[in-house]
């Protein structure tokens, strides 16, 4: 029987709520099931052994960010059942040793301790079931491990030798398409995994037609052969956290109440533009225009000192703007649902959650016109140009008058989103040419 593998990495890997990449790669995961004559099985890389290792995904969902459970090697040989190897028993009371000896004298640093502990996971990943690829297997890769040579290696013997059929899904290629300047990510790695595992892939999935359209570009202008690729659309039936009104200090003294202020949600890096944000308040204020306060929710990111310097130090607009760098999803919640509008003027994005997130709560938005953002929620939001502050304060104007307050309020009401069923839906769909799920 032939096999779909799922590689879920990165997700079981994942620490506290899912958002971004991991909240797709579980929606998507959580409903793959056997079909016919296809086999379903869940996997997870294991860079100790080099090697995609089965795991109980059913168990591993139930406690996740809190362990893995790994599916232990019971493969027959030879017509007889192999002895599972149970390591548990020296293991685990041998990493609990080790753990409170670092405790109690401090070594966390020393290179022998960091060798025992990789020494101990390489023991306890030997016992895990690894797999051996075959004739008519398929690969769902929803994120990758694209800077493990291993990994890339493993995909690629795999097309050799088994005729491996791999899936992978395209976020964004942004990091090598953008300007340095506009992305603080690491960008060598992933243009590798886009040279090598891309072109031999059986179909590559975007989440938008604008990263298609980098990836194909790229491919092109590189003398590499696109291969078959798909757009599917991403599930957008959020649920949102109970909402809380922040507690942060600089919220408090604010004095801000429902409905006061614009919301604007991202990390605060180059490439999501909150300069503009700062040259349109100068611009209002030099207009003689008073703008509601602009709450920013978001970690500093790279290369920002500058600006962010220039908001919270310009006497002119200082107290225009309110900075949330620890929100909680709580907090996220209150926000969105309290906001007057919502702006995202970023220059380029890989899909755009917080355009669907604001609609989604009933919240008008006005988003950049560049890239992605045109295709979340069309037709449900205002765009401007990300380059153009007149553009964008003219927007927020418009936008702020009772009449459209009142007019896209009850737009967003009437906004259908996309179900995560309906987002796998089409992923199935466009794989039903490659393999049978």
């Amino acid at each position: 029987m032939s096999k779909v593998y799922v590689d879920v990495t990165q997700l079981v890997h994942w620490q506290g709520h899912l958002t971004g990449i991991p909240r797709v790669m579980y929606e998507l995961s959580i409903r793959f099931k056997p079909r016919g004559a296809q086999e379903v099985v869940y996997v997870s890389w294991v860079k100790e052994v080099a090697a995609f290792c089965e795991i109980d995904f059913s168990a591993t969902v139930k406690k996740l960010g809190k362990g893995i459970v790994y599916i232990k090697d019971g493969s027959t040989e030879n017509g007889n059942k192999k002895k599972t190897v149970q390591l548990n028993e020296v293991y685990k009371p041998l990493k609990h040793f080790v753990k409170r000896v670092i405790t109690n004298v401090g070594l966390d640093d020393l290179a022998i301790v960091k060798r025992t502990q990789n020494n101990l996971a390489l023991v306890e990943a030997q016992s895990y079931k690894k797999v051996l690829f075959q004739k008519g297997d398929a690969i769902f890769i929803s994120w990758g491990e694209w800077w493990d040579e291993n990994f890339l290696q493993t995909l690629e013997d795999g097309v050799q030798d088994s005729e491996l059929k791999i899936i992978p899904i395209i976020h964004d290629v942004l990091p090598f398409t953008l300007t340095p300047q506009f992305s603080g990510h690491s960008s060598e790695s992933l243009m590798n995994y886009c040279r090598r595992i891309v072109p031999i892939s059986a179909l590559v999935l975007s989440v938008s037609r604008a990263t298609q359209e980098d990836l194909h570009k790229w491919l092109v202008k590189n003398s590499i052969k696109p291969p078959k690729m798909e757009v599917f659309r991403l599930g957008e039936d959020f649920e949102f956290a109970k909402s809380e009104m922040p507690i942060d200090k600089t919220f408090v003294e604010a004095g801000l109440e429902k409905k006061d202020y614009l919301l604007t949600v991202g990390t605060i890096e180059a490439r999501k533009n909150h300069t503009l944000l700062y040259y349109v308040y100068k611009l209002a204020r030099s207009r003689g225009i008073d703008l509601p306060v602009s709450v920013i929710v978001g970690r500093r990111g790279w290369k920002t000192e500058q600006i962010y310097d220039f908001m919270t130090q310009d006497p002119e607009v200082k107290d225009k703007f309110v900075f949330l760098h620890d929100a909680s999803d709580e907090n996220l919640s209150w926000l969105y649902r309290h906001a007057k509008l919502s702006v995202l003027p970023s220059f380029a994005e890989g899909w755009g959650i917080p355009i669907a997130e604001s609609v989604a709560q009933g919240t008008p938005c006005i988003c950049s016109d560049k890239t992605s953002m045109i295709e979340v929620a069309e037709g449900y939001v205002r765009h401007f140009d990300p380059a153009s502050t007149d553009e964008c304060l003219a927007l927020i104007q418009e936008m702020l008058t009772p009449e459209n307050q009142k007019k896209w309020r009850a737009k967003c009401a009437e906004y259908k989103q996309t179900t995560w069923d309906e987002s796998y839906a089409q992923v199935r769909s466009k794989m039903q040419e490659i393999v049978h799920v």
